[in-house]
């Protein structure tokens, strides 16, 4: 699991990632957010607390046929900040 973001990305460092989603439902943002925070786990990771207390150093987050992944890293990103696509 540490190295999922590096199946999702170029990132080479160490993460977690967590999804949200369904087959055949739409879903958007703030809908991902919300079953994320609601998910004691899913915000543990978010808001860094219990075993995730390690500030993340990157993020990365892509939604694509109603289902949304969002990635965290502990090593800076060497490919820097990246654009937001719409």
């Amino acid at each position: 699991m540490w190295k999922k973001p590096s199946e999702l990305t170029q990132y080479r460092g160490s993460g977690f990632e967590i999804s949200a989603g369904s087959s055949g439902a739409a879903i958007d943002a703030a809908t991902a957010l919300r079953v994320w925070q609601g998910s004691s786990g899913h915000n543990s990771v978010i808001v860094n607390i219990g075993m995730w207390n390690k500030p993340w150093q990157a993020f990365g987050v892509g939604m694509n046929a109603g289902y949304a992944v969002a990635w965290f890293g502990h090593e800076a990103d060497a490919a820097g900040v990246a654009e937001v696509c719409k």
